[in-house]
């Protein structure tokens, strides 16, 4: 028979065990307050959290606008939080989290609080076609509280998504929080709560070379972010970030807590270096060429090996004169000495150049500094600069009279002087003819200046006798000039304005000329004096049958015909053509008169004595001709002498009509009045016509 007493023991004492178990997880008292909002102005909100029978405002702020709903989007898929009871589905913030980039929103606390919840529902959207993701920037770490679908978690400080819903807590005592959001939206439900921790949890870190120990206590089990042991007390992390834990006590209660770690170099570093140095110094102690290793420790535990390959450069050595000594206006040729180094080197000197040699015109100390990439040395010298002789600027002379001295227009002690051409050594010089002579002065220095001396020949010039011309005539005013000099060197100067040798006068009046060759001129002047031409009638047209008169208004005049070469004052043309008269008076100025004779005096007048104006366009008007005249006026009559037509025209013309009637065939008097074209004498022509129909 099956004895089954100690079966049922333990069965009791199982159960026992497991009615325990459920009283003493019963009496854990997870709470969670969550705020009561009110008070909504535009981007600002303030809600009240009632939390151990105190109550404790937050309030929520943005740099944007934000509005309510009077419920949280789809509440109910926080359903499996285990404080999913005490959401309040009441009046929340609704936010778009930003109007375009740069969008903030702050929640600020009345006090310090632990452990504040923050509860999102419907972050982002996907509704009609519409996917928008928005990714949320925390300014502390945060741990998920619960997940309800939707969200990516991307660090501690950061998560996103399309339409998720999550509850976080940002473990740790805080006063104010900050949301950092790009991406505008629909809008996103959002409220904040509080857990007061149930119990204390504590973590302690432990660091070496490439890992860090946390260890949790204040809790019977633990739940770690991340890390090698997750589930126990103690945890492993090999990288740098923020790791939260989650205890629970006895009693199935739970507190979360939060720690940021920064990992040391993972291992242990091994570097090699190469170092260059001058001759005479040290590096880490080492003053010769060669390869040396050094071991480094950490209080991380990590040691460091690093091997040292060490090169020793020679310096470069250099020599420079100390001194230089020059002349003003000269320049010298700074050019250091260089002694064989085991390496290129460049140049600096203390004129900014960097080139082997420089050239300088100044005085004063000169340095450069030569150097091979690591080593360097410093050489100097000093520049004087020694004054030239003061003498006067080249100069031109005249040389009027011969001879003349020469000065060398040098004033000072110790000064020698060399003439050329003459080859002299004097401080002056006697010349007897124009030159160009050139003196070198020298002090005691060795400094030498000079100065060129040009002594030209003064210009001999003539213009001649005062001259006379006729008015409206010019005479060229040519000088004659003499002088040792080359013409090409003149220089011309009239009183009148003009720089020409040659000057065209025109006018009366004394006219002066200057003649200048250098610093030499001379000058003369020739009167001009202008004589009036004869007084005389302007050019004509006359006609064959009368006297030509030259046309002389004045007395004692001279004439000369052409072509026919008489010398009368009137002549008589013997045909038509152009006939010119020269008339000269007393002061043998003449004047040119032109006379075109064109052929009768007397114009002629042809009149027909038929006229058919039947319109055939054959003899239909009656009109007559005048050679060498013009006409004037046409009057016509019947036979009782009235006025028919009268027409005053250089063509006048009747058709045959009277006041538009046809006059009856007949004859008709008439009468044309006309004038010749060589003179303005009114002339009659009378006649009578027959006008046939």
């Amino acid at each position: 028979m099956l004895d089954v007493s100690h079966l049922r023991w333990q069965i009791c004492l199982i159960y026992f065990i497991f009615i325990q178990a459920c009283e003493l997880k019963a009496q854990c008292k997870q709470t969670y307050s969550w705020a009561n909002w009110q008070n909504f102005t535009g981007n600002q909100a303030t809600g009240n959290i009632l939390v151990d029978n105190k109550v404790v405002s937050v309030t929520m702020s943005a740099n944007y606008g934000f509005f309510s709903t009077t419920g949280i989007y789809r509440v109910d898929v926080f359903s499996k939080f285990s404080g999913y009871n005490a959401i309040p589905n009441a009046t929340v913030p609704a936010t778009q989290w930003s109007i375009g980039s740069g969008g903030k929103t702050t929640m600020c606390f009345s006090e310090p609080v632990t452990n504040p919840i923050l509860l999102l529902a419907s972050l982002g959207r996907t509704d009609f076609g519409n996917i928008i993701k928005v990714t949320l920037t925390f300014s502390e770490p945060y741990t998920v509280l619960h997940d309800a679908g939707g969200t990516t978690f991307i660090d501690s400080y950061s998560l996103s998504a399309t339409e998720g819903n999550a509850i976080i807590l940002f473990p740790g005592t805080f006063t104010c929080l900050t949301i950092y959001s790009e991406t505008p939206e629909n809008y996103t439900n959002l409220t904040w709560g509080l857990q007061p921790p149930l119990f204390p949890v504590n973590i302690a870190t432990s660091q070496e070379c490439d890992k860090v120990t946390l260890t949790a206590s204040g809790g019977s089990t633990y739940k770690w972010s991340g890390g090698e042991t997750p589930n126990g007390a103690s945890n492993v992390v090999r990288t740098s970030g923020v790791y939260s834990v989650t205890a629970t006590d006895q009693n199935g209660c739970t507190s979360i807590a939060l720690k940021t770690i920064t990992l040391s170099p993972k291992t242990a570093l091994t570097s090699a270096l190469s170092k260059t140095i001058c001759q005479g110094d040290s590096y880490a102690g080492y003053k010769s060429s060669g390869t040396y290793v050094d071991i480094f420790k950490t209080t991380g535990g990590c040691d460091s090996t690093r091997t040292l390959n060490l090169s020793v450069l020679d310096i470069p050595k250099i020599t420079l004169d100390k001194s230089r000594e020059i002349c003003e206006g000269q320049s010298t040729e700074l050019n250091p000495a260089l002694t064989l180094t085991n390496s290129p080197v460049n140049y600096k000197w203390t004129t900014g150049e960097t080139t082997p040699k420089i050239s300088v015109k100044q005085a004063g100390l000169y340095s450069v500094t030569i150097a091979n990439g690591i080593c360097s040395t410093i050489a100097s010298t000093s520049v004087t600069v020694n004054q030239q002789p003061t003498i006067k600027p080249d100069e031109e002379i005249c040389l009027n009279s011969a001879p003349i001295r020469l000065s060398s227009g040098a004033v000072a002690n110790r000064l020698t002087y060399l003439w050329q051409p003459a080859n002299s050594t004097d401080s002056t010089l006697v010349v007897m003819q124009a030159g160009q002579y050139q003196v070198t002065v020298t002090t005691g220095a060795g400094c030498k200046a000079s100065r060129t001396i040009m002594v030209r020949a003064t210009p001999q010039i003539e213009l001649g006798a005062d001259q006379m011309i006729c008015d409206g005539a010019t005479v060229d005013l040519v000088p004659t000039i003499s002088s040792s000099g080359q013409s090409s060197t003149y220089r011309y100067q009239w009183s009148s304005g003009a720089t020409t040798k040659m000057l065209t006068a025109g006018k009366p009046g004394l006219y002066k000329l200057t003649v200048s060759q250098g610093v030499c001129h001379a000058t003369d002047s020739v009167k001009v004096d202008v004589s009036p031409v004869p007084r005389i009638l302007p050019d004509t047209t006359t006609c064959t049958d009368k006297l030509l008169s030259a046309g002389g208004l004045e007395s004692n005049l001279t004439y000369f015909w052409q072509p026919s070469n008489e010398t009368t004052s009137t002549i008589k043309a013997q045909q038509a053509g152009t006939y010119k008269v020269t008339i000269t008076n007393k002061y043998n100025c003449s004047a040119i008169r032109t006379i075109l004779v064109t052929g009768s005096c007397m114009a002629t007048v042809f009149a027909p004595d038929v006229f058919t104006p039947n319109a055939d366009q054959v003899n239909d008007t009656f009109k007559l001709i005048v050679m060498d005249g013009l006409q004037i006026r046409l009057t016509i009559y019947d036979r009782w002498g009235a006025v028919i037509y009268s027409g005053e025209s250089s063509n006048p013309q009747w058709d045959g009509k009277y006041k538009d009637e046809e006059c009856l065939p007949g004859v008709y008097p008439f009468v044309l009045l006309y004038k010749s074209l060589n003179n303005d004498e009114l002339h009659e022509h009378r006649g009578s016509l027959s006008l046939i129909r």
